[in-house]
């Protein structure tokens, strides 16, 4: 399970990373062109759509590897129906009221994503670990609070970016606090990963 604490973590830190940075670079590169460029709610749906694709693999690789495929693969003909009905109907309806219809098509992968995602976590714990998924979803809503905190963290300092230098310096900063933040926070949440890392202090200090 420290594996997938992990795992979860260091896509959390890189899904930041990106979701605060994407806005400053994307009104850069898109000065002087046509403000619909600059969609307000697309670094967070576009970053929701990464981080459901990536927090099931470890899950998913269970599945694989367990030779469950055929049993979980209509699940994933119900993924991509709900994908493209949803986001066809949501696009249409964004497009119609608000001329955003890439919104709408968003929308609907998130809500795709959300459903499979959720099957896989259940489907592996339950079918193959027989165990509860919960732990499974404690990691994500601890690293969705961290998540949030760094964010409303970085929201009230409001940095200037106004270039990309001033964009690569805050990469640079947001890296060197992110990932120690993220890896102590992580450590003091998860008493698998303090269990693991003592022990191996431990083994070291020994062989000393």
């Amino acid at each position: 399970m420290s594996y997938v604490s992990s795992y979860l973590r260091c896509i959390s830190c890189v899904v930041v990373f990106a979701y605060l940075l994407f806005l400053p670079f994307l009104k850069l590169y898109t000065a002087g062109m046509d403000e619909n460029y600059l969609l307000t709610y697309m670094p967070l749906l576009a970053v929701l759509v990464e981080v459901l694709s990536f927090i099931r693999f470890p899950s998913q690789n269970v599945i694989t590897f367990a030779g469950h495929f055929k049993e979980t693969q209509w699940r994933s003909i119900v993924e991509a129906i709900i994908n493209l009905s949803g986001s066809l109907i949501l696009v249409v309806f964004f497009e119609k009221i608000w001329g955003l219809g890439i919104y709408g098509a968003l929308i609907g992968t998130v809500v795709a994503l959300l459903y499979r995602t959720n099957d896989i976590f259940i489907y592996t714990n339950k079918k193959l670990l027989n165990r509860n998924p919960f732990a499974v979803y404690k990691t994500c809503i601890i690293n969705i609070v961290i998540s949030t905190v760094l964010v409303l963290g970085y929201r009230i300092i409001n940095p200037t970016l106004d270039g990309y230098m001033p964009i690569v310096l805050m990469a640079v900063i947001l890296c060197t606090i992110m990932v120690p933040l993220s890896l102590v926070l992580s450590f003091a949440t998860n008493k698998n990963a303090r269990e693991v890392s003592i022990n191996l202090i431990k083994r070291a200090l020994k062989k000393r």
